[in-house]
């Protein structure tokens, strides 16, 4: 597939959700987290093989007012499911918490199910609070009818910030952000004396060096058709710093320019029928429609009426723009509206 993509000329952009799936799934490799999450598929083990349990959740589920969802087990080859996992075990946690408790059923010592404190529900929150943009992120890319290039670089961009290590942070999530990231981080192969050069430091990617998954020398094509994505979505064309906007800009100008040009100087495409003979069925003469009346008014001022069509004849003859011109103009126009919410459709748009 590389080499016929290669032969093609075109340009081959890596599975990106794959690359986000992969970050969420370090978390399984910290130990905290893993006797964490230890302990809540233990219940959702237990739901699940007793066929009475679920019977009994249902029921609470019920008195409690709360939606009627299954638990979920999590599968690490499968995408996000230990969020979801979590995610569903938060939202029935009274229902969950009341079933295990039941007098009906067994005591959870005999069933070797550990009992879920407080201080675990509060991890699970932290859990939900810090994986649910990661989650988000691969949906955005994997599960939209039309996903587009243009939202890689503004979700790197959304990540870095909420993934950056704060002093606020607890052990429990900063062993998540630093796990997450430095999973993300390896990925960006920058190397150290790269980053103390002068055009790295101007760069957006010094700011966010995540960006750099996709902002990697070795694919500079891939650099600047993500960036160019960017900038021609009218959801993000603001996210890129000027500087960098400024050259990329300027290389959307030349491409445009290019394209209008090769457009004008294209030869005229001929009628096939152009010579075919006409029969005498279409050689004769038309019906054309009888000539409209003036009004009197028009006849009175009908000298005016001439010499006033014949000024907006001239003044539409005059210069016309040249296709550079024309190119500045209609950039210039898509510079100064305003960006469009996310939700709406760009290619509508345009």
């Amino acid at each position: 597939m590389d080499v016929a993509l290669k032969n093609l000329n075109f340009l081959k952009v890596g599975c990106f959700a794959h690359t986000l799936n992969l970050a969420a799934q370090k978390v399984y490799d910290i130990p905290a987290v893993s006797s964490w999450c230890a302990k809540i598929r233990s219940v959702v083990v237990w739901l699940k093989r007793s066929s009475l349990s679920k019977t009994v959740l249902r029921e609470k589920q019920r008195l409690l007012n709360l939606p009627e969802h299954n638990v979920i087990l999590d599968v690490k080859t499968h995408w996000n499911s230990l969020f979801l996992m979590v995610e569903r075990f938060i939202e029935q946690f009274d229902a969950i918490q009341a079933a295990v408790l039941d007098q009906l059923r067994k005591p959870m010592e005999k069933d070797k199910l550990e009992g879920f404190t407080c201080t675990d529900l509060t991890k699970a929150e932290m859990f939900i609070k810090r994986m649910q943009v990661l989650y988000t992120s691969t949906m955005c890319v994997s599960s939209e009818k039309s996903p587009t290039c243009s939202q890689i670089i503004p979700i790197l961009m959304k990540l870095e910030t909420l993934f950056r290590q704060s002093d606020e942070d607890t052990v429990f999530t900063s062993s998540m952000k630093g796990k997450v990231w430095g999973s993300l981080q390896n990925r960006c192969q920058v190397s150290a004396e790269h980053m103390n050069t002068n055009k790295y430091r101007g760069s957006i990617a010094f700011k966010y060096p995540l960006l750099y998954y996709i902002l990697s020398l070795k694919d500079v094509n891939l650099q600047k058709f993500l960036k160019e994505a960017t900038l021609i979505d009218p959801r993000f064309k603001g996210k890129l710093d000027e500087g960098e906007a400024a050259d990329i800009w300027d290389t959307l100008e030349k491409a445009a320019f290019a394209n209008a040009t090769a457009a004008v100087e294209q030869p005229p495409i001929e009628d096939p029928q152009a010579d075919r003979v006409m029969d005498d069925a279409e050689m004769k003469p038309e019906k054309y429609p009888r000539t409209v009346q003036k009004s009197a008014l028009e006849k009175l001022f009908e000298d005016e009426d001439r010499q006033l069509k014949e000024d907006a004849a001239s003044h539409t003859a005059g210069r016309v723009p040249s296709i550079t011109e024309q190119v500045q103009k209609e950039l210039d126009v898509y510079k100064r509206l305003p960006r469009i919410p996310s939700g709406q459709d760009p290619v509508a748009w345009w």
